[in-house]
């Protein structure tokens, strides 16, 4: 209740998604970049211009199912590619 996070533990199974660091994934590290723009409260005027510009480029809450298809498919083209690997 003071507002901390509260106590994790790591799951003793298999998750259902893998969640990589943004630390070696440009794409997460441009959302990463992004996030911190949209939930700051802007100081100056460069990040109240920059988060008015990322407001008129972007819908709230919105997933498309288009792009729902494309990520799935991604991934299972990589999780392909990664299995090809693995095989010898």
């Amino acid at each position: 209740m003071d507002g901390s996070f509260p106590d994790a533990s790591l799951a003793k199974y298999q998750l259902a998604l893998e969640m990589p660091s943004s630390k070696d994934n440009a794409g997460l590290q441009a959302t990463d970049l992004l996030l911190w723009v949209a939930q700051r409260s802007p100081r100056g005027e460069a990040l109240t211009a920059l988060k008015a510009r990322l407001k008129t480029k972007t819908d709230d809450f919105m997933l498309s199912r288009r792009m729902s298809e494309l990520i799935v498919h991604v991934n299972l083209l990589r999780n392909e590619r990664q299995r090809g690997r693995d095989s010898p």
